[in-house]
Order: C-alpha cells, then structure tokens, then sequence
C-alpha cells in the first residue's frame, strides 16, 4: 500500500488550511495550522476536483497564483473533505468519511450529503439534526471552545445544495448563505465586495460543484473540462479586477479542492455484486466509495469472504478494522464513536487503474471516466492557491 503517514497527509493538508483560518480570527484550533500569511478579509473558494495538472494545462491566472501542493483527505472523497473543511477536523474525528456510508445508529445505509438511502428516501430532519450532532458537536462539545464560530461569514453555493440538510448544519453558524446558478456571478462578486465594506473583516466562503460533475460525466482531459476552468479563471481575475476598482485592500483570496480524480477504463472495474448478492455472506451490502469499499461479513463467513478475495488481491489491498485504523490514514487522536460501525471488519483499497462496481437492484448503473476516493497523487495532491491584495 502507499507509504503515507498521519505526518504525511494531516501536517500539510486541507485540515491544517481550515484551521490557518480559525487560527488568523484568534480562534481555538483542533489541528496545526499550515502557517500561511492571511488578510483581515478572507476569500476562500473551493472548487471541487482541480488538479494542479489541470491548472498547468488550462489556466493561466490560478496557475500563476498557485502556491504550492496539498494533500485532501482520505478517503479522498466530497464527503470527507468537505466536512474536514467545515468541521476543521480529520475524518478520524467526525466520522463522516465516503458516500455511501453505514448509519447503523440509524439501521440503514445512505449518502450523507443528499442525506438520503440506498432507496434514495430522504432520512427524517430529526435523524438529521441526530447525525450532525454526532458527527460534530460530539467532538466539540467535548473540547471546550473549539466550536466558537468565525464572525462576519458568509457563504456561496450552488443553488440545488442550499437547501439540504448538510448545508444547514455544517453552515448554521454563517451570517448569511447565498444561492449561485453560476460560479462568481454578477450577484456574487458584488455581494462578496459589500460584504467588505460593511466589516473591518470577514471570512467568505465560495464553494463550486461543476468541474467535479463533469469530470466524472467526460474524460478528465475533455474539451469541457478545459472551457470549464476557463471560466473559472475568467472569473477570478474579475473578482480581483472589481477589488482593484473599488480601492478594496487587505484581502487574502485562497483556493483549493477537495480531490481530484483517477482514470479507470471500464475493463478495470470491480464486480462486487457477487459478494453483496451471495446469500448470507454479508449482513448489509458493501459500503464506501469509488476506491475504497467497507464490508460487513457475517462471523462465520468471513474466512469464505477472505478467499473469494484473495483471488483478486492484486487489484486491491485487504485491511481488517484494525489495520485500517492503525494505518493513520484517517488520523489518530480522538476517534469518532461511530468510526468502527463505518469501517467494519474487512475493507479494501483499490490499486492503481482499479475501481470498484457497487451497484444494488434499485441503483442506477453508469460507467464514470473520472473517480476518486483513493489513495493515488491525482486524487490525494490538491492545489493551494493565494492572491493577496
């Protein structure tokens, strides 16, 4: 398996960079922060799936701008990135890591993002508010402080997440969240530049989805990706342009991603419907992601599991609970209390050019050119970007 560390991944990582900004407003950290010079007013965008590479490739502006490399998280998945960046905690510690995940306080399986199950029901907002609870006031509440909300922030989404049970919770303490139909639009630069004059400082968050969607609807080096972070970069230089024109100072723009992706040809994928449909093998069928699954096998099926693997081990690594955890590849301080119900006795990780195909009755099967939630340097390395005004 790769050779990463907890020093490897959580000393210069997106959980550091959450915490550059806590640590900048003289807030409590619960990790080292990288140490990055920060305005009083911060910028901070974060454009799901950019990919250094992609920078040198297509972009000017950012690639200028760019500072030097990260690391995201792992699994290197929207859901543990995101909520390392909003709860500026490892995924050892809120427990929140891939999307599909085992919500066995809940007896069921779901994404918790949409927040939904493997039936693509929404859960009930009281089981919600339970599972925001658990996955971050837990750890906060437990280490007086550290909760204490940034003052004077705002956040921009795309409009289809500003109604869903995550942005609502993991967002609840910003002033104000706004809805985009598009990325840095008219409405959004000009409310980003009010916000500014109204504050001696303030912390605005930007977040933006697309370039994730169609890397994994096209080939990650697509015409569509190459006009997407056009775009992107159009956008910036007229955020920084409408700053330069309104006399605006002591600003700090930084961005970053969460992930980036990994190529797979459909040839390459992984079957897992045998194991998940053969009966009694399993108590629940196979959670996880893209690159890295959880299986649950019953007591007494599990050496039957073991050897239905191995025949395959070349195309993944088989880690039980235990070497999963002392890996420190999720972190090793303060672990979640539903961490061991999310990563249960056998789990795999893909090697390289390998996903896995975990698909059930009801899901809908699509091949994806663009993956991620593994452990290879396109999906673990991410961008950090800096322009300061």
């Amino acid at each position: 398996m790769k050779k990463l560390t907890k020093l490897d991944i959580y000393d210069n990582s997106i959980v550091n960079l959450s915490n550059d900004f806590r640590a900048h407003y003289g807030l409590k950290t619960a990790h080292k922060p990288l140490g990055i010079a920060l305005k009083k007013h911060i910028v901070f965008i974060l454009i799901d799936a950019m990919w250094i590479n992609i920078l040198k490739k297509y972009s000017n502006f950012m690639n200028d701008n760019l500072l030097k490399t990260i690391f995201s998280v792992f699994p290197s998945t929207t859901t543990a990135a995101i909520t390392s960046i909003h709860t500026w905690l490892s995924p050892y510690e809120h427990g929140n890591i891939s999307r599909i995940t085992n919500m066995k306080e809940y007896w069921t399986t779901g994404s918790p993002l949409p927040f939904i199950d493997r039936t693509y029901s929404k859960i009930n907002r009281n089981t919600w508010d339970e599972f925001f609870d658990s996955t971050f006031d837990y750890y906060h509440l437990s280490n007086k402080n550290i909760y204490e909300p940034i003052k004077n922030c705002y956040a921009y989404l795309p409009e289809w997440i500003l109604d869903t049970y995550y942005t609502k919770s993991y967002l609840k303490w910003c002033d104000w969240i706004y809805g985009c139909s598009s990325f840095l639009d008219e409405n959004t630069i000009s409310q980003i530049c009010n916000n500014i004059k109204k504050s001696k400082n303030t912390f605005q968050h930007v977040y933006w989805d697309r370039l994730d969607n169609i890397q994994h609807e096209f080939w990650i080096h697509s015409e569509q990706v190459n006009y997407e972070i056009k775009k992107i970069d159009e956008k910036l230089e007229c955020l920084v342009n409408k700053f330069k024109e309104d006399a605006q100072s002591d600003i700090s723009i930084v961005i970053t991603a969460d992930h980036w992706h990994t190529c797979v040809k459909k040839e390459d994928e992984i079957d897992l419907n045998e194991i998940n449909y053969l009966p009694g093998l399993l108590t629940i069928p196979a959670t996880g992601d893209s690159r890295v699954v959880f299986l649950y096998p019953r007591e007494w099926k599990k050496n039957l599991l073991l050897s239905k693997l191995e025949k395959d081990s070349k195309k993944f690594h088989i880690l039980t609970k235990e070497e999963f955890i002392k890996s420190w590849l999720l972190w090793w301080w303060e672990m979640h209390k539903f961490l061991e119900d999310r990563i249960w006795d056998i789990n795999l990780i893909a090697k390289e050019n390998y996903r896995f195909w975990n698909y059930l009755i009801n899901e809908k099967d699509f091949y994806e050119p663009g993956i991620h939630s593994g452990l290879s340097d396109d999906e673990m390395n991410v961008p950090l970007i800096m322009i300061n005004l």
